[in-house]
């Protein structure tokens, strides 16, 4: 019965079955290609349309640029903090320019020095300006505009001291040129402070932050007031680093330029910071993505003389803040030679209390009157620039 069951024509029986133990390694070897061929692709499948959708979403999306994210949050407690904060550095750089006018008549006694010496402690300042200008400027287009306002206070505040303990005059020379070098990166902080103000109050934003030079320069002269007397110029030199100490402290509330970090391709720190803007405001930000910036290539010294108009222009410029620092620096640096009335080869009864007994030689130092009347000429660069 077997027999006859097994070679029954209507049993279907697959003569080429073979149990699981019995199948060849490459059967099994082509089956695990196969299925791994159909999983890769629905992967693939599936990540095309993932970016398709997210293509899709970036599209539909709104964007909106970083000074269309200012003037949408507006001028409010941010603003106020970061112009209060970088404030600070141009107090600190108005007090490096106008000790000049008190401290080099002071020298001139001290040291005995003769005028063109004299003339030399405010030359070499600004001859440090000069070199630092550009300098600062590409250091700053590279690492910051924070980082490179930091960078500048920490050299004008190690600077600034290493004057006031300076042991001769060409040491004193020295580093009075290098801190000039640090003066002149101050001048990122306007910079930074317009990249952060609404563009409807800027120019007003610019013009109070020159207030607070105005604060430091009469801040100088209080000093003088109160320490030439008494401590001496030394003292007066390393005083006046305190508003940079306490900007050097509370940098680190400091943000960076949100049109910076987009410059650089950071998004996310930029939007970081916008999204910080808006929190201390106490207002939304507008809704969607930043809207990406297309880097150009770097402007060069040439461009401005590539075109006759770009020419006339630049050389129109370079002479209106040439005759404005002249006669500005020219005024300020002269108005303590108007209160001493210092005279060169003078024998007169004033000369008793002079350091040199000789007709060749002497000076006078200023007394309470003179910084009273110079802290008076001073107060009206304050109302000037309000």
């Amino acid at each position: 019965m077997a027999w006859k069951a097994f070679h029954n024509d209507e049993i279907d029986v697959d003569i080429n079955y073979k149990p699981l133990n019995q199948i060849e390694e490459e059967e099994i070897i082509e089956l695990h290609q196969l299925h791994d061929d159909s999983t890769a692709e629905m992967f693939d499948r599936q990540s095309d349309d993932n970016d398709v959708k997210s293509k899709l979403l970036e599209d539909s999306q709104e964007t909106f640029t970083v000074d269309e994210a200012i003037n949408h949050i507006g001028f409010g407690p941010f603003q106020i903090l970061i112009m209060a904060l970088i404030g600070m550095c141009s107090m600190a750089d108005a007090m490096e320019v106008m000790m000049l006018s008190i401290i080099a008549p002071e020298l001139r006694c001290i040291w005995k020095l003769p005028r063109w010496q004299e003339a030399l402690i405010t030359t070499v300042v600004f001859v440090g300006q000069f070199f630092g200008a550009a300098i600062w400027g590409k250091f700053c287009d590279k690492f910051g505009r924070k980082t490179g306002l930091v960078a500048c206070s920490v050299w004008l505040l190690y600077y600034g001291f290493l004057s006031s303990i300076s042991p001769t005059y060409v040491w004193f020379l020295c580093m009075r040129m290098l801190a000039g070098f640090g003066v002149v990166g101050g001048n990122q902080g306007n910079t930074l402070v317009s990249e952060f103000v609404p563009s409807k109050v800027r120019g007003k934003c610019l013009a109070v932050m020159g207030s607070f030079f105005a604060i430091g320069s009469i801040g100088i002269a209080l000093l003088a007031l109160v320490t030439m007397s008494t401590l001496g110029w030394r003292w007066m030199l390393a005083l006046s680093g305190i508003p940079l100490a306490g900007f050097i402290c509370l940098s680190w509330w400091l943000p960076e330029s949100a049109r910076f970090c987009m410059l650089c391709g950071n998004e996310a720190e930029a939007y970081k910071t916008l999204q910080k803007v808006a929190r201390m405001n106490k207002k939304s930000l507008l809704p969607g993505r930043l809207k990406k910036i297309v880097v150009a290539e770097r402007g060069k010294f040439s461009d401005m003389f590539e075109t006759k108009e770009m020419t006339v222009t630049s050389l129109l410029l370079f002479y209106i803040w040439f005759t404005a620092a002249f006669a500005y620096y020219g005024i300020v640096l002269l108005s303590t030679e108007f209160l001493t009335q210092t005279v060169d080869n003078t024998c007169t009864s004033k000369s008793v209390g002079s350091l040199s007994g000789e007709c060749g030689f002497w000076c006078e130092r200023m007394s309470t009157e003179d910084y009273i009347d110079f802290i008076k000429t001073t107060f009206a660069e304050f109302i000037g620039s309000v």
